[in-house]
């Protein structure tokens, strides 16, 4: 019985020490406890009040972030956007991939913005802008929203990179490296259809 005891027991501590060093080396990202993002690509949650939405600043906001996307033939918006105001913003929102939370009152001595990285998901990129009143409001919004744009869609690009180098099409990264001699990221549901000499068809 004794022997039996000291074998759990000495189970029981490795499986501590083993728990104990998987959360330290991973103390500097947490990500992989946190619960996949949704959302699809491009989709953008803002967080405002109804009454400010309908106004100024939500039409300046809108209109930002729906601009026409400049690299596509067809008129598309750079972002679809979604609107709920801070009573609904639940924890069922709270995972969506892209986050604009907004905050006017004068609680707030003086305009910010902060970004949060897989605050309640990942991935996910949260950004809170804060002012005191609407003038200040749109002009940090003025200011700021060309790199507020930058880094969502800096990380959209990430993402799919990720998902590309998970997910590859089978055997045509490597007949290319052998026959061409250069590296290419090919994602799932691409075939290499044409390789001669001077010409390849993906």
């Amino acid at each position: 019985m004794k022997v039996q005891k000291i074998k759990i027991i000495f189970f029981l501590l490795i499986s501590v020490f083993s728990l104990n060093s998987c959360f330290k080396s991973s103390s500097s990202d947490t990500s992989f406890l946190k619960q996949n993002s949704t959302g699809a690509m491009g989709d953008l949650l803002i967080v405002m009040e109804d009454t400010k939405w309908d106004g100024t600043i939500g039409d300046s906001v809108f209109s930002f972030f729906t601009q026409p996307h400049p690299s596509f033939l067809q008129a598309e918006p750079i972002f679809k956007v979604t609107h709920i105001n801070h009573a609904a913003f639940s924890s069922i929102f709270e995972t969506q991939r892209n986050i604009v939370i907004t905050h006017i009152s004068s609680e707030y001595p003086e305009p910010s913005i902060t970004i949060a990285k897989d605050k309640w998901a990942a991935p996910q990129i949260v950004f809170s802008i804060n002012a005191p009143d609407e003038k200040s409001f749109l002009e940090l919004f003025s200011k700021s929203q060309k790199s507020i744009m930058d880094t969502i869609l800096n990380q959209e690009i990430s993402r799919y990179q990720a998902i590309c180098k998970k997910y590859q099409a089978e055997g045509v990264a490597e007949k290319l490296s052998e026959k061409y001699n250069f590296t290419l990221t090919v994602p799932s549901g691409y075939n290499l259809d044409v390789a001669k000499d001077s010409f390849i068809w993906i």
